[in-house]
C-alpha cells in the first residue's frame, strides 16, 4: 500500500505507485485530484539507479487516478503533485 506524504507549506504532496507497463493503463495515486498539478513523475526501474521522468506522459485522469499515455517498463513511479484544494 503506498503512503501519500504532504509538504503542507507548499501544497506538495509525493507517493509511490507501482507502473503498469501497457499504454493507457490508470494507476490508483490516493489523494491525488483532477483540478491538482502533476509537478513530476519519475520511473524506477528494477536496476539499482534506473530512473525515468516520465512526466510527460503522465496525466491525472480522474479523482485517485493517474494514466500513462504510451507503454512503459515496469517499475514504480514516484508521483510528487501540488493539492489545490489546500
Amino acid at each position: 500500500m503506498a503512503m501519500t506524504t504532504s509538504f503542507d507549506k507548499f501544497n506538495l504532496k509525493l507517493t509511490v505507485a507501482t507502473a503498469k507497463t501497457t499504454a493507457s493503463s490508470t494507476v490508483a495515486v490516493t489523494g491525488i485530484a483532477t483540478e491538482d498539478k502533476l509537478v513530476s513523475v519519475l520511473r524506477m526501474g528494477a536496476t539499482a539507479g534506473s530512473i525515468t521522468d516520465v512526466t510527460d506522459i503522465i496525466s491525472i485522469s480522474a479523482a485517485g487516478y493517474i494514466t500513462n499515455s504510451t507503454a512503459v517498463a515496469a517499475g514504480k513511479y514516484l508521483v510528487y503533485w501540488v493539492d489545490r484544494s489546500l
